[in-house]
């Protein structure tokens, strides 16, 4: 399989907001969920799956998910904030004039 960038995989698309939730320690007792917000900025095809750049406030992870923004192998999701601006839909109302 060939490497190539993908606008869209799955629920996700490039431009989308999203917020990254993973398990600290999904080993320990009682582990801790932590939820970043970031925005996809990459979709990848390549040998190993999809790998999908999120770019945040301070940090970029690069993450292999499948077509539900599951991560691959691990504990894991990505849940949309906000479309990408291309797939928002932005209905215009024309003025009514009247005389």
């Amino acid at each position: 399989m060939a490497n190539r960038q993908l606008q869209t995989y799955g629920c996700m698309a490039v431009g989308q907001r999203v917020e990254y939730a993973r398990l600290d320690n999904p080993l320990k007792d009682e582990p801790q969920s932590i939820c970043t917000e970031h925005s996809i900025t990459a979709i990848r095809e390549c040998e190993t799956g999809v790998l999908v750049t999120l770019k945040g406030v301070s940090s970029t992870i690069v993450k292999a998910f499948d077509s539900h923004g599951r991560v691959w192998g691990g504990f894991g999701n990505l849940r949309i904030l906000q479309e990408a601006p291309e797939q928002l839909v932005i209905s215009i109302v024309s003025p009514v004039c009247s005389h």
